[in-house]
């Protein structure tokens, strides 16, 4: 699911690559939280490919209390960085980001990847090893 904030070039190269892809701006009234959004997603088994820095710190601070695992088919990618460089930074990740995912799918892991603009970042750990709050 591409959210508002990112270029709808990136939801059509996914396409090409023989994705399901739809979007935030198709699914939702304009202005609906990211609460919601999120919890479609997760409901619906969707990957959420977003920019909004509002729902990066909310990634971030939830990270831990993630238990979806790739299986359950909901994960989120997060591209930091210019939005003009979104495609290209999404067309030189695809592959690397499409092995993670199969191999998160084979053994249970969540899909949680940061993309910067020179840089990937992937959440690896085991579930079993996630801190919980206190």
């Amino acid at each position: 699911m591409i959210d508002a904030n990112v270029d709808h070039a990136v939801g059509a190269f996914l396409e090409s690559r023989g994705h399901q892809v739809d979007f935030v701006n198709r699914l939702f009234a304009p202005g609906t939280p990211d609460d919601a959004i999120d919890a479609f997603a997760k409901d619906d088994g969707w990957i959420v490919v977003s920019h909004d820095r509002d729902f990066l710190k909310r990634i971030q601070q939830k990270r831990f209390n993630f238990p979806d695992t790739a299986e359950s088919g909901y994960g989120r990618v997060m591209l930091v960085g210019k939005e003009s460089q979104q495609l290209d930074r999404m067309d030189s990740t695809a592959a690397l980001i499409e092995n993670y995912y199969e191999w998160a799918m084979a053994t249970s892991h969540r899909l949680v990847i940061t993309i910067g603009p020179n840089w990937i970042r992937f959440d690896d750990r085991v579930l079993e090893q996630t801190p919980k709050p206190t």
